[in-house]
This record gives C-alpha cells, structure tokens and sequence, in this order.
C-alpha cells in the first residue's frame, strides 16, 4: 500500500510528538470523558427507578401509590421531562470528528472489516 506523502508527513510529525500534545487525542479523551459521565448518570437513573419501581410494588393501594410518586418528583422531573432531558444534554452539542485520512487510516475500511463496527453502523450507532 502506497500513501501520499502529505500522509507520511502528517504520521512522522504525529509520531515524534507524545500523543498527549495531539488536538485529535485530545478532543476524543474530552469526548470519552464526557461519554463515561453520560454512561454513569443513566446507570444511576437505572438504578433509581429499579428501587422506585420495587416501592410501587409495596404499594397497596391508591393513595401510598400516589404519595411513592409524589416523594420522587424530582427524580422523575428529571428524568421524563424535556428540561431534565435539556439539562443532561447541554454540555455535549456537536460530534467529535477526526479526519483519519491523515494517519493514514481509511475509516470506513475499518468499519467495513469490523463485523461488529459494521453492525453499530447499520444501527446509526456510529
């Protein structure tokens, strides 16, 4: 495989630096970072609503139903409404996007050789 000599150039320079000082690496840890936030908030929303779910089903009648429901307000708010949504999503509003071509990886290649890669794909997952 021959690749252009912009490419060589960009993976030499991009070589000899620690990957620390990388614009690229920096933006996809940043991203990974904010990711594993969102990962851990909606295993702990899981988690309050599994517990809130097990209260409902103490429940014996109408009003200990209600009263279950009107303790956890705020988690629900949270959750299930657009500005609890708005809150969670503010930080992250655009994509983070890596022009691979310039360490010499040809991205959809790589997917294309994935077969797991390739089904997130097809799910618009990545």
């Amino acid at each position: 495989m021959t690749i252009s000599q912009v490419t060589h150039d960009s993976m030499t320079e991009f070589q000899a630096k620690p990957v620390e000082e990388n614009i690229d690496y920096a933006a996809l840890m940043h991203h990974k970072l904010h990711l594993e936030r969102k990962l851990e908030q909606q295993r702990h929303f899981t988690q309050q609503l599994h517990l809130l779910y097990a209260e409902l089903g103490k429940s014996h009648n109408y009003d200990e139903f209600i009263n279950v429901l009107t303790e956890n307000r705020p988690l629900l708010r949270e959750i299930f409404t657009l500005e609890g949504s708005k809150m969670r999503n503010r930080t992250l509003k655009q994509k983070v996007d890596v022009d691979w071509s310039k360490y010499g990886l040809d991205i959809s290649e790589y997917i294309c050789d994935n077969e797991e890669l390739w089904g997130l794909f097809e799910d618009g997952l990545l």
